[in-house]
């Protein structure tokens, strides 16, 4: 693998891990298995947020329903029979604009700006888009979590 590949798998993996075990307070690990399944039961829901600036990309998050009401719980304390899907809505798309802060913040020089786009919400079958760069598998408790980096930017940025 190429030193920048390092560096992106590297900043990503950084930002994920600190936003979870900071939001969660449980260890997070990362998974080598690339045959893990985020569903353990019910469906799956998804937070995509637009990077904007210096990079035209994307990152998204699945995660279980059932997980992302145990998030819920964690984030604003009430149990998770309480978890309505607004938000479960709010929590994913706070922990996408987390990550994506720290991932650039991780990636870009101090004074350099960046830009982020407003996160969108879904849930169904997982989510998958075009120009896939990184994924990262985590296993968060007893939870499994899928964040991944796309962009034809970051496909340039490799190659440059």
């Amino acid at each position: 693998m190429s030193d920048k590949f390092e560096k992106l798998k590297n900043a990503l993996t950084v930002a994920v891990t600190q936003t979870m075990e900071n939001m969660t307070f449980e260890e997070v690990s990362t998974v080598t298995n690339d045959k893990i399944t985020i569903v353990s039961s019910g469906h799956v829901v998804w937070a995509l947020l637009p990077l904007k600036i210096p990079y035209d990309g994307n990152i998204l998050i699945n995660a279980s329903f059932e997980y992302s009401e145990s998030l819920v719980h964690d984030v604003y304390g009430f149990g998770e029979d309480e978890a309505v899907e607004a938000s479960i809505k709010d929590v994913l798309s706070e922990i996408a604009n987390t990550i994506a802060g720290r991932f650039l913040g991780e990636l870009l020089p101090a004074e350099e700006e960046f830009a982020l786009g407003l996160p969108d919400y879904g849930k169904g079958k997982p989510l998958d888009l075009d120009n896939e760069i990184i994924t990262i598998n985590l296993k968060i408790g007893e939870h499994f979590l899928k964040v991944s980096l796309y962009g034809s930017d970051f496909a340039t940025f490799l190659e440059n």
